[in-house]
């Protein structure tokens, strides 16, 4: 069973730098018009238009946008996904 916690999309106008945070669900971020750097659990990443992260629960993981972006995020428990993924 999926449990559906907030779903939004955003636009962000200028570089926008998210902090290191963690949370006790699953989180899916997708970056439809994006360029940056994330760390998720203390390793580094590009992302780009069309890229994605999963995230499972209790994960550090952080964002830092080079400029204009839009993404889309949904947060969600889950019984049928493990949570090391």
């Amino acid at each position: 069973m999926i449990k559906l916690r907030y779903s939004w999309g955003r636009n962000y106008a200028e570089k926008r730098q998210i902090q290191t945070h963690c949370h006790d669900f699953f989180e899916f971020v997708y970056y439809i018009k994006a360029s940056g750097k994330t760390v998720i659990n203390n390793k580094k990443y590009i992302f780009k238009n069309g890229s994605f992260a999963l995230l499972p629960p209790y994960i550090n993981h952080n964002e830092k946008h080079d400029g204009i972006s839009s993404v889309y995020v949904i947060g969600f428990e889950s019984n049928e996904i493990p949570s090391k993924i």
